[in-house]
């Protein structure tokens, strides 16, 4: 039997409310806001970029729990880093889903594009080609 889409996503998007952040105070970057947009059918982790002052991991601007990972900064993948605070205010849906703000899929489509991974590929390319 076959996985219904967003499946994974949602039972990640479960664990992240378990780590009580404001969904003001962060955005999901990565994979996941293709599949909310529905380019893609589900995905096996979550990237969540959260504010420096909701930071609640201690003094380091990284962890991973495994399943899902958090960063203070983004690095798009052209030589810049990007601040949650810009993220949240100039790049992210204007819908929650499920309750979570999202990276527009644009800016993702850049992201995996600058990185120029075999695996992104595909994604990138109906937007360029």
């Amino acid at each position: 039997m076959m996985d219904s889409p967003r499946q994974n996503l949602n039972r990640l998007l479960k664990k992240l409310k378990t780590y009580n952040l404001n969904p003001n105070d962060y955005v999901v970057y990565g994979s996941a806001p293709l599949a909310v947009a529905g380019y893609i059918d589900d995905v096996n982790d979550l990237d969540v970029v959260i504010r420096p002052e909701s930071w609640p991991f201690g003094k380091i601007g990284h962890y991973d729990d495994g399943e899902i990972e958090f960063f203070m900064e983004w690095k798009p993948g052209d030589g810049t880093m990007q601040s949650a605070d810009d993220l949240i205010r100039f790049h992210s849906m204007k819908q929650p889903y499920e309750g979570h703000y999202f990276v527009e899929p644009k800016k993702v489509i850049e992201y995996k594009r600058n990185l120029m991974r075999a695996k992104d590929e595909p994604y990138w390319k109906r937007f360029y080609t």
